[in-house]
């Protein structure tokens, strides 16, 4: 959902695939660098996929922000 609302610009459909393709990206890169370095957790892997969806949400949230406000003074 955090990469969905990244991609506010695309149609539905577009969105829906992007997402998706980038929920996997992001959930293999999570456990090959988890392999990678000898720490394979489930958790940790739940841990760590969620931690990187909330501070992309977190990005895109500011993002938002500073555009309302820009938007208002530019008015």
């Amino acid at each position: 959902m955090a990469i969905a609302a990244a991609l506010r610009g695309l149609e539905p459909f577009g969105r829906t695939v992007a997402a998706v393709a980038g929920a996997v990206v992001v959930n293999m890169l999570v456990a090959q660098g988890m392999l990678a370095v000898h720490r394979w957790s489930v958790r940790g892997g739940i841990v760590a996929v969620t931690a990187i969806s909330a501070f992309i949400l977190l990005l895109v949230l500011v993002r938002r922000l500073r555009g309302r406000t820009t938007r208002r003074r530019t008015d």
